[in-house]
């Protein structure tokens, strides 16, 4: 209702106040041509939260053309309606200034009783918040699309979704409606749980007995080649660089192409100084490189998509991601 009122006072500002509305569209278009296209998708409402101004301003042209007629009724309604847009927001602004976010609430229960103990499994989105707050702890990806499977004591946090079977359960989230409009939905509600027993917790079920891997997101990779959208013709060569820092080794354990796994005929180490010019704490970048040649004998001419599994010494795994490419013999 304040959206549609704001849209009809800006359509009499247009038609009453020309002059007026096209001096602030003079102020305000080039800055929106110029940001919003270049602002993330996720990203971009927040960035173009400059452009309510040029709402407001068309709003209040629209007032000033129809309060000559009745200017006493006009300036109660442009008080209300000021009041309103304001109210709207209050309970979202209250509840997240006076409250922990979800995400934070949650990671904070982890440092006590029986959920500071265990590896700490979470969705991809908890990342950043596991990392920064929990640094100590043993923890694992819930990598997207994988069935995969929590160990018996491990600590599960899921963002915006529920894992059946916890023991221990307590759901954290945000109360007021509008903060999932404003958020995209995302990172509203997040669940905390101990598993009983080995249990699926991706976010496609594992088969009975599936085994436990342990996903990190935060294995450093880089894929040099094929580069995204790139063309390789003849040898399906694949090359970039792999390692912990500090220099702890990380093998690329799988090629995929299309989803099915490739054989290597062979992976050679290499140097890479220029990932330690880059990345001072990598450490020793003597074997940090790989050059992978891959068997290319059941692979038709055209686009592929090749995804690598990289693997730490103490059994981590970081799938890459996808790289799109074209292959000609």
């Amino acid at each position: 209702a304040l959206f549609w009122t704001y849209a009809a006072l800006a359509l009499v500002a247009v038609v009453r106040e020309r002059f007026f509305a096209l001096r602030l569209l003079v102020v305000l278009v080039p800055w929106a041509l110029v940001n919003v296209p270049a602002s993330a998708l996720l990203g971009a409402p927040r960035y173009a939260t400059f452009l309510l101004a040029g709402a407001a301003g068309l709003a209040a042209g629209g007032l000033a053309a129809l309060s000559r007629a009745h200017p006493r009724t006009i300036a109660g309604a442009a008080v209300l309606l000021a009041g309103a847009a304001a109210a709207a927001g209050v309970p979202s602004v209250v509840e997240v200034a006076t409250r922990r976010s979800p995400p934070i609430a949650a990671i904070e229960t982890l440092r006590s009783g029986r959920y500071a103990r265990g590896a700490v499994v979470h969705d991809p989105a908890l990342r950043m918040h596991v990392a920064r707050m929990l640094p100590e702890r043993a923890r694992g990806e819930i990598a997207g699309g994988l069935a995969v499977v929590a160990e018996a004591g491990d600590v599960v946090l899921a963002a915006d979704r529920l894992v059946p079977g916890l023991l221990e359960e307590r759901r954290f989230g945000y109360r007021t409606p509008l903060l999932a409009r404003l958020s995209h939905g995302v990172l509203m509600n997040v669940e905390v749980g101990i598993a009983p027993a080995a249990l699926s917790v991706g976010t496609r079920q594992a088969a009975p007995g599936a085994a436990t891997v342990r996903y990190d997101g935060d294995i450093p990779f880089s894929i040099d080649s094929p580069r995204d959208g790139g063309v390789l013709r003849g040898s399906l060569q694949v090359e970039g660089w792999t390692q912990l820092r500090g220099g702890g080794t990380v093998e690329p354990f799988e090629f995929r192409v299309d989803g099915q796994l490739v054989r290597p005929i062979r992976v050679d180490r290499i140097p890479r100084p220029d990932v330690a010019s880059a990345i001072p704490s990598i450490g020793d970048p003597s074997r940090a490189g790989y050059d992978a040649r891959l068997d290319a004998s059941g692979l038709v001419p055209g686009a592929h998509t090749l995804r690598i599994t990289f693997r730490t010494s103490d059994g981590r795994r970081r799938i890459s991601h996808p790289v799109r490419f074209t292959w000609l013999p």
